[in-house]
C-alpha cells in the first residue's frame, strides 16, 4: 500500500537572494572573532557576493546554515547550472574535512568534493548539492530555518509533520518512511567509520535528503566535526546526542571512549525524536537536563538501558532503539549490527 507524501519536485528552485544579501556591510575578516555566529553569517554572506572567484564560476542562490566555524550557500555553476553547495569555513583547520572528503570521493553515499581553494582568511569548499527545500512545503516554518536546515532530515521532518497534521490529524510520521531514511542515513554514517573517522555531531541536519522519482536520498552532508577514530574524544558535538560516556563521572578516559559508539548514541537518540509523535527526544537527553543524572546513575536506572520513553511500543523498534543507546559502550550496537537489525529489513 502506498503512503501519501508532500508533494515536491525532483529539484525545487529558490528565488535568488544574491542581490539582497550583496547589500550586507563589507567586514573585515580579522574582526570576525568578536562576533556571534548570525553577524559571522552576516559578513561572510556580504564577501561572498563579492567575492571574484565566486561571483565568476557560481551564482549565490541562498543560504543554506551556519554555525561559530562555517557558513554555508546554494548556488549554481554558471557554465554547467549544475547545483553546488559552497561552504565557506572561518574556525577550525579544514584539512582533515578535505581530506575525509577525498576519501569519501567515490562513495555514493557522501556529498563529492568538486573543488577547494584557500585564501588568506577562509577556505572555500565545493561540494555537489543534496536536498530538496522541504520548508517551502510547510505552512508556518520555523522562525530560523536556517538553523533546521530546509534541505536537510530536519526539514523533510518538520515538512512530513505538518502534511499528515493537515491531511491525517496527527503529527507522528509513518514508520515505513522513517525506517527508509533512517536505513540511509546509517548507511552513509557507515561508510565514514569504515574510512577511520567518527562523526562526532550526528543529528538531523547532519543529513541531506533529496526528493527524487524513486524516493527521498539521502547523503551525510556536514563532516566539519569528524574525527580520526584512534584518537579517541572528549567532547561530543551536541548536547542532545552525548553520549553517557562523555558524563563527568565516566570511568572511560578520553583515549578509551570509540567516536564511531558516541555516533550509534546519538543516531539513536536522532531516531527516537523521529519515531515520537511530536518529534520530542528522550527527555534525560534534552539540554535542561544535561549533567542531572550522572553515568552511574544511568547504568543503575533500568539495568543499563537507556531511558527512551513509553512512546516507543513496536517491540522490534524498541529494541534497536535500546541496542543503540545502550548505556554502556561495550554492550551498545555497532553500526553494521543497527543495519541489519530487523526492523530495518522491509
Amino acid at each position: 500500500m502506498s503512503i501519501n507524501t508532500p508533494p515536491l519536485s525532483p529539484r525545487g528552485s529558490l528565488s535568488s537572494r544574491s542581490s539582497s544579501l550583496a547589500t550586507l556591510s563589507p567586514y573585515e575578516p580579522l574582526l570576525l572573532d568578536g562576533l556571534s555566529s548570525v553577524d559571522k553569517a552576516k559578513a561572510v554572506t556580504a564577501q561572498v557576493c563579492q567575492n571574484p572567484r565566486i561571483t565568476a564560476e557560481f551564482q549565490v542562490r541562498g543560504l543554506v546554515r551556519f554555525d561559530d566555524q562555517c557558513v554555508v550557500f546554494e548556488a549554481r555553476q554558471r557554465q554547467s547550472r549544475a547545483p553546488v553547495t559552497i561552504k565557506v569555513v572561518f574556525g577550525a583547520n579544514s584539512n582533515q574535512e578535505l581530506h575525509i572528503l577525498q576519501q569519501l570521493q567515490n562513495n555514493s553515499h557522501s556529498v563529492h568534493l568538486l573543488d577547494y581553494w584557500k585564501d588568506e582568511h577562509f577556505c572555500y569548499i565545493i561540494t555537489d548539492f543534496v536536498g530538496s527545500p522541504w520548508l517551502k512545503l510547510v505552512s508556518q516554518p520555523p522562525k530560523n530555518p536556517h538553523n533546521q536546515s530546509s534541505y536537510t532530515l530536519c526539514g523533510w521532518a518538520c515538512a512530513h509533520r505538518n502534511y499528515f497534521q493537515r491531511t491525517a490529524g496527527t503529527t507522528s510520521i509513518p514508520t515505513s518512511l522513517i525506517q527508509i531514511v533512517f536505513k540511509q542515513c546509517v548507511e552513509s554514517l557507515l561508510a565514514l567509520h569504515q574510512a577511520g573517522y567518527y562523526h562526532g555531531n550526528i543529528k538531523l541536519d547532519s543529513f541531506g535528503v533529496y526528493a527524487s522519482d524513486a524516493g527521498p536520498l539521502v547523503k551525510i552532508v556536514e563532516l566539519g566535526t569528524a574525527g580520526c577514530i584512534t584518537y579517541g574524544m572528549e567532547r561530543y558535538g551536541n548536547v542532545e546526542g552525548s553520549p553517557p560516556e562523555l558524563l563527568h563521572d565516566s570511568p572511560f578516559t578520553k583515549y578509551q571512549i570509540d567516536g564511531r559508539k558516541a555516533d550509534v548514541f546519538a543516531m539513536g537518540i536522532m531516531l527516537a525524536g523521529l519515531v515520537s509523535e511530536d518529534g520530542e527526544l528522550p527527555i534525560l537527553s534534552q539540554p535542561s537536563l544535561a549533567g542531572i543524572f550522572g553515568y552511574d546513575d544511568l547504568i543503575f536506572l533500568d539495568g543499563g538501558n537507556y531511558p527512551i520513553g513509553e512512546t516507543v511500543v513496536e517491540p522490534s523498534l524498541l529494541d534497536l532503539l535500546r541496542g543503540m543507546c545502550c548505556v554502556d559502550p561495550s554492550n551498545r550496537f555497532s553500526l553494521e549490527r543497527a543495519l541489519h537489525h530487523q526492523w530495518l529489513q522491509f
